[in-house]
């Protein structure tokens, strides 16, 4: 044990006749006890000295003959400290709590991770207490605050692995940061990035950084697209990507499908274009086999999405809430073909606007299957108000015209208010309870997008 180590954690404690005099006895034991504890605390160790902190003043003068085995029993806990294992662990964790605010609990967590991986590595004694890296952990943490990071940042990225104290800054560190800001990544846009992927400080930069950025940079050019997809990605998916992204989107060219549409579909969902090439070729048979979706549909990569995110179990059990409500197979199929994100929407949002279909409107099936929309539109922001709206125009002879509520669902939000709402007072009322929006706005044609 270092002299300044042993110091920070027996600062205060003295056994000099002028400092008995003053606490007494049982002030002695006491002190005896928190250098103890906070020895034991730093250092892990289950080892605990016996407390007579409850003691009278009268029972502690009792105990004067045994001064020395008070004192013996202290110091037999803080011996443990000179242990390599426990000087190490111990030393380290004050370098936590002081360089970075860390709790004890959490510095000592810490440290034991640090030392435990030492020695898994097999180093001898005085190597396997990690000493020598104390100061080098302390040039790392300095540069990272230079590079941006602020204390909080710091303390995540090192709680996540805290073997980043160990990295050679020059050959590790430094040349990360400085990729990850060629990528386009900077201020701090670069610090939530590291923060969130604290392990791309522990990947290899040319074994398992650098493919991924290439292989999105061949797929979606070098523009912000490929910055934005990478940093929504995690450390396993992005392996992934470095492997079969190529391959994938080869196979999709191969089947005719433009690689712009293939680069939209891309950045806005990339887990189905990222699996194993054989089990992706084997997908894009089963949209156009199973679900009857032609590869050159213009929703095909829709049902690559549905196919891909989905298990055969969960399409399988959501069809079975169409065929509750009378539904054929060859009916799913054909709302499926049109559009395939009609089974994205959970169970329960299915049955329930297919039971206002039926009861409300009267809908067949085949009615909802020629005119999907009406299954992907929201039945209380879109559907529901409409139908009121037209119900209320019909009933009081303001539109003499049969407009069926399926073309009504396919107008925008701007053009429906401006040709049903705007030029008929009667339904105002009808139409802001429904949307929530101020009748006096839509009175001057200016609610959420109506101008």
């Amino acid at each position: 044990m270092s002299v300044l180590g042993m110091g920070t954690v027996l600062g205060s404690f003295k056994l000099d006749e002028k400092h008995i005099a003053t606490i007494g006895l049982k002030g002695v034991w006491n002190s005896c006890l928190h250098v103890c504890f906070e020895a034991c605390t730093l250092t892990g160790s289950r080892t605990r000295p016996f407390s007579i902190a409850k003691c009278s003043d009268s029972a502690a003068v009792a105990c004067k003959g045994s001064l020395i085995v008070v004192v013996f029993s202290t110091f037999f806990c803080i011996l443990r400290c000179f242990h390599p294992q426990q000087k190490g662990r111990m030393l380290w964790s004050i370098t936590l709590v002081d360089s970075l605010g860390f709790s004890k609990q959490q510095a000592l967590s810490c440290s034991s991770k640090l030392i435990g991986n030492r020695l898994c590595r097999g180093r001898v004694a005085n190597e396997a207490n990690g000493l020598g890296y104390i100061p080098k952990a302390d040039s790392i943490i300095s540069f990272l605050k230079q590079s941006g990071f602020h204390q909080s940042h710091i303390q995540h990225i090192v709680f996540y692995n805290p073997r980043i104290l160990r990295f050679k800054i020059d050959k590790t560190l430094k040349p990360k940061i400085e990729f990850l800001r060629e990528l386009g990544l900077s201020g701090p846009g670069l610090i939530q990035f590291v923060t969130e992927n604290p392990e791309v400080f522990h990947r290899g930069l040319n074994s398992c950084i650098l493919p991924p950025t290439q292989a999105l940079r061949q797929v979606l050019g070098i523009d912000g697209n490929s910055i934005a997809l990478f940093k929504r990605l995690s450390g396993t998916v992005i392996n992934d990507l470095a492997k079969n992204l190529v391959p994938n989107v080869t196979l999709l060219r191969n089947y005719g499908i433009p690689l712009d549409s293939i680069r939209k579909r891309i950045i806005h969902q990339p887990s189905p274009y990222i699996g194993k090439p054989k089990s992706f070729e084997d997908l894009l048979i089963k949209v156009e086999k199973k679900w009857g979706i032609p590869r050159d549909s213009p929703v095909f990569l829709y049902g690559v999405h549905l196919v891909g995110s989905l298990s055969d179990e969960v399409m399988e059990s959501k069809c079975q809430v169409f065929k509750n409500f009378g539904w054929t197979e060859s009916d799913i199929r054909e709302i499926v073909r049109r559009i395939p994100n009609c089974l994205t929407s959970s169970e329960a949002r299915i049955k329930k606007s297919l039971e206002f279909f039926r009861n409300e409107l009267g809908y067949k099936p085949a009615v909802i299957a020629s005119h999907p929309a009406l299954l992907i539109s929201s039945l209380e922001k879109r559907i529901i108000p409409r139908h009121k709206v037209l119900l209320v125009l019909k009933e009081k002879a303001l539109i003499t015209r049969d407009y069926p509520l399926y073309n009504a669902v396919n107008l925008s939000e701007t053009s429906f208010v401006k040709r049903f709402v705007l030029p008929f007072k009667e339904v105002h009322d009808v139409y802001a309870e429904c949307t929530g929006h101020s009748v006096q706005l839509l009175t001057q044609g200016k609610g959420d997008g109506y101008s």
